[in-house]
């Protein structure tokens, strides 16, 4: 599961981070969707959780492999937010809507951690 971070890979996942977080304006799905809640890979305008498929969507188009992919949830000051982990030999990296750079998970001012595990398709807590 864990995709080798090359030099090159840390600057694809720096271009996507940099690229989609300057492409959506932040919309919530009520505004958008007509529905309080609805996951998509949006061009232009979503919330957090778009954002976050966007970027996985993006990073499997250039060849990243889909279990190092891994959609995750979290709590923060203002709710439930959803971001992107990247699992790799270096660690586990978070690609945030919130944030200009890519980061590891371990230094977000986040709580609550779960993500999605690839093999069983369930949301697994993630310890902190």
């Amino acid at each position: 599961m864990p995709v080798k971070l090359t030099p090159a890979r840390w600057r694809e996942l720096c271009d996507v981070q940099w690229d989609i977080n300057g492409q959506i304006d932040y919309t919530p799905d009520l505004e958008q969707f007509g529905q309080p809640e609805r996951w998509a890979v949006v061009g232009d305008k979503g919330d957090c959780d778009d954002y976050m498929l966007t970027k996985r969507a993006e990073l499997i188009a250039d060849g990243w492999p889909v279990d190092s992919l891994l959609p995750a949830v979290c709590d923060t000051a203002g709710g439930r937010h959803a971001v992107l982990v990247v699992v790799t030999d270096r660690g586990d990296y978070v690609l945030d809507n919130r944030y200009p750079e890519v980061m590891p998970w371990a230094d977000l001012p986040y709580s609550n951690w779960s993500r999605l595990d690839f093999e069983s398709g369930q949301w697994v807590k993630i310890a902190t």
